[in-house]
């Protein structure tokens, strides 16, 4: 890297070097002076001395039609050693370049070798009957659901979302082709697990934030409130994410669910009256956000032990 940044001043300082003019040297004459270095701003003469002066303090003085001081001007040999070492150093960044491209071939080559011998010897130990172990490939995509499903509980910006963003490059509601996991499969796999979980978390929740709220429900009472929470939830995730590629709605839907589940539980419980239905549906989204979180790393805990 510091080769290739000095390289890259030298060529620069070559190409400004050519543009400010040839150069002059000692022994040439007012014309040729002129032609390398442009119209002087002022030009002196005393007898055979011929000053001629240019910006920043620049002078040539010639005597008999011939340069014998160069102050502050290019000088022709400073030019040429300029433009040689910029010609050098072009050389080296298409050296660095030409090596770059032969290692990234390399590895690239080593890696479909290695994936093939990979694929052979998983065949072979099938046509033996010997446990096959998990691809890693696939073993990323089981990671890359199991982060969905955390990001999908509102944590934006995470893995998660990443791997909606990346691997849902194409979706079966807009009509693109989906090749499995990796294609925008991740997401939907997250999202179908998501709202399973989510209605069971969420019948749990609701009973203790009934206990905790001292309002009497029975467990027949969970689930219509439950399966509000967790349809709204994966409709809106599952249209955002069909219509703009947005794997999180940073909290937006938990707040039109929490609404939806307030408006089911006034209905289809003992809490019937709006305090008694805020403080039931605040204690089972906080609840189902901490069963969230437990389970989140539970799950990516249990991958991680399986590399």
């Amino acid at each position: 890297m510091q080769k290739r940044f000095a390289a890259c001043f030298l060529m620069l300082l070559g190409v400004l070097t050519a543009w400010a003019g040839g150069g002059v040297r000692e022994g040439m004459s007012r014309a040729e002076v002129e032609a390398a270095l442009g119209r002087p701003v002022s030009a002196l003469v005393k007898g055979d001395t011929v000053i001629l002066r240019y910006p920043n303090n620049g002078r040539v003085e010639l005597v008999k039609d011939k340069a014998v001081v160069l102050v502050r001007v290019l000088h022709a040999d400073e030019v040429a050693r300029a433009e040689a070492e910029a010609a050098a150093a072009q050389a080296v960044i298409d050296a660095e370049l030409a090596a770059e491209a032969a290692e990234a071939k390399a590895a690239e080559k080593a890696a479909a070798q290695a994936e093939a011998a990979n694929a052979r010897a998983a065949a072979a130990a099938a046509a033996r009957g010997e446990p096959v172990a998990l691809p890693a490939g696939a073993l990323q995509d089981l990671e890359r659901v199991t982060e969905g499903l955390a990001n999908a509980h509102g944590q934006p910006g995470g893995p998660g979302a990443q791997s909606g963003a990346h691997a849902g490059a194409t979706s079966p509601l807009i009509g693109g082709e989906a090749h499995g996991i990796g294609a925008g499969g991740g997401f939907w796999v997250g999202l179908v697990a998501m709202f399973l979980v989510q209605f069971a978390v969420g019948m749990v929740a609701l009973k203790l934030a009934f206990k905790w709220a001292d309002v009497h429900a029975e467990w027949s009472q969970m689930p219509i409130p439950a399966l509000a929470n967790a349809f709204t939830l994966a409709f809106l995730r599952a249209g955002a994410f069909a219509l703009w590629r947005a794997p999180d709605l940073f909290y937006v839907d938990h707040a039109v669910a929490l609404l939806v589940m307030l408006i089911v539980l006034r209905k289809t419980t003992h809490a019937c009256t709006l305090p008694r239905a805020v403080a039931v549906a605040m204690a089972a989204k906080l609840t189902s956000f901490v069963v969230w979180v437990v389970l989140s790393v539970f799950v990516m805990n249990a991958i991680a032990a399986l590399r």
